[in-house]
């Protein structure tokens, strides 16, 4: 794609489904400091609303799903461990919209009794997240099968 391609990102309203924690905190504010309309999810409104005063700059604070669904793009900065409960209901909000996750994806236990999923196991988790689905497609990762 050549530059006279690339398409505009002017008003392209970003999403940041996590947006109160540290990773989706320091991202809202790049956004909003570079002149991006920006709205911080989280699964307290208030939690949400209060970030959002303290970066300014026009970001708007919402529950994740309001977030979702009034973005254009939406950026998933939740832990790995809350991805079970920000995925869920979600799907009709980011139907046809970029997603990207910006999770990590844990390599080591805490605990030697937890439970850690296998290598592809959080791989299809994560593609999953996004698709509702509990299988990998092929294209989505590149652990040998």
């Amino acid at each position: 794609m050549t530059e006279r391609e690339t398409p505009s990102v002017d008003g392209l309203v970003i999403g940041i489904l996590g947006g109160t924690g540290e990773q989706g905190r320091g991202l809202a504010r790049r956004f909003a400091l570079a002149g991006h309309p920006v709205i911080i999810g989280s699964r307290s409104h208030d939690r949400a609303h209060a970030v959002a005063r303290e970066i300014g700059q026009g970001t708007q604070g919402l529950a994740n799903r309001d977030a979702a669904r009034e973005a254009g793009l939406v950026i998933a900065a939740v832990p790995w461990e809350g991805h079970g409960e920000a995925r869920s209901g979600l799907a009709p909000e980011l139907t046809g919209k970029i997603v990207v996750d910006c999770a990590t994806v844990p390599t080591r236990c805490q605990s030697p009794r937890a439970a850690r999923p296998s290598r592809r196991r959080r791989c299809c988790q994560t593609a999953g997240w996004w698709r509702r689905s509990t299988t990998c497609p092929r294209s989505c990762c590149s652990i040998p099968r």
